[in-house]
């Protein structure tokens, strides 16, 4: 299912969000997807293609014509979030956190207009009221800011990044509760993941 919106912050009506289930797009659309990902140079490109491919969503932002930004909804391999909770000291089980937000990328020349914030909120939706971790370097003040505005915490202790010299911090937005009037709801409308 693919999902169109304005993000409440675009005065001129040329910010556009689509999110989509990966096996909607088109190819062009998921080169233009790994295009940015790799822009961003925070990921190993071995075995992207197929990441990108089972993710839950694909979040696209686009100014006029041009795509200036992306961001996921993935649900990571059992190696990947071992990995993270050792390195961070945090358990992350799939039943708590079964997905993980990533690949949030927004363009250079699109940077300032908070469109992390909207991509963010577009990927983590897709989530419903599930528990998603996140990571981020400890240098991106930016970025700690659009997760907290979308309900993350700082969890675990800083380690090193696997791609540079810097360093990540896990996030974490635990699984929200629901009375079981909402997730009655929830499920007859089909918003629960």
């Amino acid at each position: 299912m693919t999902t169109k919106f304005s993000p409440p912050n675009d005065m001129n009506g040329l910010v556009r969000i689509f999110v989509r289930d990966p096996h909607e797009c088109t190819a062009m659309q998921l080169a233009d997807f790994k295009a940015l990902i790799l822009a961003g140079g925070e990921v190993i490109q071995e075995g992207l293609d197929d990441r990108i491919r089972s993710a839950v969503r694909l979040v696209f932002l686009s100014v006029g014509c041009c795509l200036s930004g992306i961001a996921a909804l993935k649900r990571p391999l059992e190696s990947y979030r071992r990995g993270v909770a050792d390195k961070s000291g945090i358990a992350l089980s799939e039943e708590d956190y079964p997905f993980e937000l990533g690949w949030v990328f927004v363009m250079p020349s699109a940077r300032g207009r908070r469109f992390s914030l909207d991509l963010t909120s577009a990927a983590v939706a897709a989530a419903s009221t599930s528990g998603v971790f996140a990571t981020s370097r400890t240098d991106n003040a930016g970025m700690h800011a659009t997760l907290a505005r979308c309900g993350f915490l700082p969890a675990g202790k800083p380690y090193p990044s696997g791609r540079g010299k810097h360093q990540l911090q896990l996030f974490l937005r635990k699984t929200i509760e629901t009375s079981p009037a909402d997730a009655s709801a929830a499920e007859r409308s089909g918003t629960t993941p």
